[in-house]
């Protein structure tokens, strides 16, 4: 057995052997006679950023070099080597690096994608901006005019956010775009090496690709309520419109641009701005909603649609793009103006004595890969709160008396009464104890949770108080608490709110320690089945 095994290591130790030779031959075998990278992997440009210097700065990286390009002029047969590979001018059609287009998200096309490339080789530079394309741009190291046996290591590159004219390609898009560049080896970077050099043919890549991040310097549209809350009589109706702006608030109207973007959006067909309301049970029974300014009996108005997560869709953000649009509102019903679509709100006549508070949220429904094509996402509004005004008067909620007295081990009943006609209408009340008598607070023969008194529908809620045994209250003695109505579920709180509960101490209360109650209780029941028994026998 360690024969077999001692043959299995030397074995083992062959087999590594031997992958590691042909790692080492693999690796010798793809060494790079030349690597070229950018210099870094992301950089940020500004949107329309251009290069006068006297509004923003463009972005500035480089390709570099490694490798050895100079040769042994020992060798007759080497001595054309280096002079054989064209220099890269700027002008021929030479080329030694093809820098790709990877990845473009913005919304012009691949065909015209809006960024202009200047390049400086040594003394070589373009004789103009290159455009980008997918196809690529072709740039080149040329040769430092300080040497004579290599060419420069390094292509300074100036990139643009313009167009073909130098202009700033700003068209009303807001997104955050993103422009992945890649780098490509020509084939005149290798072949002209011929075979002077060891393996010639061979480029690897160190930083291939380039991300640029294009920062926009237009505001990201919102959407927005005019006006931004209202207050709504019961069986009353008020208009409210729904539009987009930008800036705090969204107050302030859309720049041309976005407009324009926003108001071509008519021909996605889709309605996708959508009404959030909270809570949502208030739509039907406490407010209806409708577009246009009456309710769709009178023939005009329209009930609202409702979404599977529940929300309201209100309409296009978009209209015809040849409508005008003096204050920045998107999305009209009347397409002539096409200042804002309008809806109707309107507070249902319901009994009850309380203000309701209702919030409006507005948001898009495209999607994400709908956002990107249209030129940005359009942030949700601030919230809008809908005010019903109830007109009733609100009841007042007191205690029936401001003190009582009780027995030790005894019990009272107290009453929370709320007046006026909507006293109905009162839920509950809170209560709470405070002082140095033991108290017990039952409602309906159960202990009250968390102080809560229910009214269940009437204007007088019964509370029983009791008077729990305390061991350090002697016979005769007093202790008192007060009982204090803390609220009264949005009704108001009277006089008298609190009850002063007098203790008298009673020796006819026997007072147990728990331990001992429960001993007493197992003797009784013991011996009224030993009685049981013995009468049964």
């Amino acid at each position: 057995m360690n024969v077999a095994r001692s043959t299995f290591v030397r074995k083992g130790y062959l087999l590594t052997a031997l992958a590691l030779a042909v790692l080492l031959a693999a690796s010798s075998g793809t060494a790079w006679a030349q690597t070229i990278r950018f210099s870094t992997s992301r950089a940020t440009l500004d949107e329309g950023a251009s290069s006068d210097p006297a509004t923003r700065a463009p972005l500035k990286v480089s390709i570099t070099r490694a490798g050895d390009f100079r040769v042994d002029t020992t060798p007759s047969d080497n001595t054309d080597a280096l002079t054989s590979l064209p220099v890269w001018d700027g002008a021929s059609s030479n080329t030694h690096v093809t820098i790709k287009v990877a990845e473009y998200d913005g919304s012009t096309s691949p065909a015209s994608i809006p960024f202009l490339i200047s390049a400086r080789s040594g003394e070589a530079v373009t004789s103009a901006p290159l455009a980008l394309t997918t196809a690529g741009v072709s740039v080149g190291f040329g040769r430092d005019a300080t040497r004579t046996d290599e060419l420069a290591t390094a292509i300074e590159l100036t990139l643009e956010n313009a167009n073909s004219s130098g202009s700033a390609p700003d068209n009303g898009d807001w997104n955050v775009e993103t422009l992945v560049l890649e780098l490509e080896a020509a084939s005149d970077l290798t072949t002209h090496l011929g075979t002077h050099l060891p393996n010639p043919k061979k480029v690897g890549y160190g930083t291939r690709e380039l991300t640029v991040t294009v920062t926009d310097d237009d505001p990201m549209p919102k959407l927005t309520f005019a006006p931004p809350s209202i207050q709504l009589a019961k069986g009353n109706m008020l208009p409210m419109t729904v539009g987009v702006g930008v800036g705090a608030g969204g107050r302030a109207p859309l720049p041309d641009g976005i407009r324009a973007t926003l108001n071509g959006l008519a021909t996605m067909g889709e309605d996708d701005i959508l009404l959030s309301v909270s809570p949502p049970e208030a739509v039907g029974s406490t407010i209806k909603i409708y577009t246009g300014t009456t309710e769709p009996r009178d023939g005009t108005g329209t009930n609202l649609n409702v979404d599977s997560q529940g929300r309201y869709v209100i309409g296009e953000i978009g209209r015809d793009s040849g409508n005008s649009n003096t204050d920045g509102a998107v999305g009209s019903d009347d397409a002539a103006t096409n200042n804002g679509i309008e809806l109707t709100i309107k507070a249902i006549d319901v009994s009850g004595f309380r203000d309701e508070q209702i919030t409006f949220t507005l948001m898009e429904g495209r999607t994400d890969e709908q956002k990107m094509a249209d030129g940005g996402a359009i942030d949700e509004s601030d919230p809008s709160t809908v005010t019903i005004l109830s007109g009733e008067d609100t009841p007042t909620v007191t205690f029936s008396t401001d003190s009582i007295s009780i027995d030790e081990g005894a019990s009272e009943t107290v009453h929370l009464l709320a007046d006026t006609d909507q006293g109905s209408e009162v839920g509950s009340a809170t209560v709470e104890i405070s002082g140095d008598a033991l108290l017990s607070l039952r409602q309906n023969g159960s202990a009250i949770s968390g102080g809560v008194v229910e009214f269940g529908g009437s204007a007088n809620a019964e509370l029983e108080v009791m008077a729990v045994s305390d061991p350090d209250l002697e016979d005769g003695e007093e202790s008192t608490a007060t009982v204090t109505i803390t609220s009264a579920s949005g009704a108001n709180i009277g006089d008298p709110r609190a009850v002063t509960v007098t203790v008298v101490g009673s020796t006819a209360v026997p007072v147990l320690p728990l331990v001992g109650q429960l001993l007493l209780a197992l003797l009784l029941t013991a011996g009224g089945a030993r009685l049981y028994r013995r009468r049964q026998s």
